[in-house]
């Protein structure tokens, strides 16, 4: 009988505990949250096969055939280090269900912003052209949750984090996209170059006949091409390309070069997408989906059809993206408005500088709203700049409060943290819920 340890209860935990309950394998399961809601375990009371310890991490020392990490559990941790040098693999639930995937096409969307409207957008695009669509990974969708629902062949539309892609095996993605890259996570990885290693790792089973697309304005992407395997195909809101998707800023269109023909697929105007960043998010989707032969009009039916994912630079009676949870995002978020902003800002330290938001202010934000774990550090930047329009509020409540209290006519109120919501929050989807609840509340 197999021995499995799963280190981390949140979803990709729990599908690992669903897949395995009333197996022949005995699966040791591991929470170090003392806090989280236990009603969720209640259904593997009657598996006999399936031992939870809360409060607790294994020690490194187990017996195990193999350890599942859930994404928010670092590789580098102690215990993790023990299994590895004790030639025990470690991975993720993605692996396994890559491993379970019958004839299943894998597409692999990674970047630091813009992940989840691609792969959201991409979703829909291969949803209209085949039904045996599934849009999973770090969008909130276990992969290994979806296995079970789906027919051979089918599509698997994937979000991936550098938490997840760094403790693959043999998983492999026909077609990989990096939509960008610039700093995040560094508390997790340390360095830059390990976390574009971590990001560059969707590459790692390529093969000839599968592909890369590159974002060929973003110069931070230094991947290795000797090292890929796969063709790499480029899009660019930039620069006309011979074999590619860019956008041509005469025609305001989105121009596909791929197949050796030059085709307009869609008018900027019909994006309905905040923010020029979102043009460049769908290029990435129109390319991915020209390189899967799905039929442009059909292509152009879907990006037209498709609306903003929640708290991403959503419009409520002010605007909501929590989603912003790293500096770059929030300078998208600032670009693509027009108006006067008041933002509020601040979270989880992630180890981020943050210079580059502040300069990047361009005097479109009137007021900076400041508060969780970062506001100190964020203030004491705003003032080296002598950016001095700062307000320190203790929680998001009073932010909302205050901005109310100070917008003019005109005015955007704007939430896009640059930080991520764990000093305070579950999740930046909770952090945006309760923005929403409190917007929608004011009198």
């Amino acid at each position: 009988m197999s021995k499995i340890i799963v280190v981390g209860l949140g979803r990709s935990g729990i599908s690992l505990l669903d897949y395995y309950s009333g197996r022949n394998e005995t699966v040791f399961a591991y929470e170090n949250n003392k806090n989280i809601d236990i009603s969720k375990f209640k259904k593997y009371e009657n598996s006999n096969n399936i031992k939870i310890f809360l409060g607790e991490n294994p020690t490194g020392d187990e017996e195990a055939d193999i350890v599942y990490l859930s994404p928010g559990i670092s590789p580098n941790e102690y215990f993790a280090q023990k299994f590895i040098q004790r030639d025990i693999c470690v991975t993720n639930e993605i692996e396994l269900a890559y491993n379970l995937a019958k004839d299943a096409n894998f597409i692999g969307i990674t970047g630091t912003n813009g992940k989840t409207t691609t792969t959201s957008m991409l979703g829909d695009i291969y949803k209209k052209y085949d039904e045996n669509t599934y849009v999973v990974g770090n969008i909130g969708n276990a992969v290994l949750s979806s296995i079970s629902l789906a027919k051979t062949k089918a599509n698997f539309i994937t979000e991936l984090s550098s938490y997840q892609l760094e403790t693959i095996v043999n998983f492999r993605v026909h077609i990989a996209v990096i939509l960008n890259i610039t700093p995040d996570h560094l508390s997790r990885h340390k360095t830059m170059e390990n976390y574009k290693n971590a990001k560059y790792n969707i590459t790692k089973n390529q093969i000839e006949s599968d592909f890369l697309v590159l974002n060929k304005d973003d110069e931070s992407i230094d991947i290795n091409l000797e090292n890929v395997k796969s063709k790499v195909i480029y899009f660019s809101m930039k620069e006309k390309l011979k074999n590619g998707v860019y956008y041509d800023r005469k025609k305001d269109s989105i121009i596909s070069t791929i197949n050796g023909k030059e085709e307009e697929i869609i008018k900027a105007e019909d994006i309905h997408l905040l923010g020029k960043h979102n043009i460049q998010n769908t290029l990435a989707c129109v390319t991915v989906s020209i390189l899967d032969k799905i039929p442009t009009a059909l292509i152009a039916e879907a990006i037209k059809d498709f609306k903003a994912v929640k708290h991403r630079l959503q419009k409520v009676r002010e605007v909501d993206d929590s989603k912003g949870t790293n500096i770059d995002s929030t300078l998208k978020a600032i670009e693509s408005i027009d108006n006067d902003i008041i933002l509020i800002a601040g979270g989880y330290d992630k180890m981020l500088e943050f210079d580059d938001l502040i300069k990047g202010f361009n005097g479109k934000v009137k007021t900076l709203l400041l508060f969780g774990a970062t506001k100190k550090l964020i203030r004491d930047t705003a003032l080296k700049y002598d950016y001095k329009d700062i307000i320190s509020l203790k929680n998001l409540k009073q932010c909302v409060q205050v901005a109310k209290i100070i917008a003019e006519k005109g005015d955007v109120v704007l939430l896009s943290p640059a930080c991520a919501s764990w000093d305070m929050y579950q999740s930046f989807e909770e952090r945006g819920d309760e923005f929403i609840e409190l917007v929608n509340n004011l009198k």
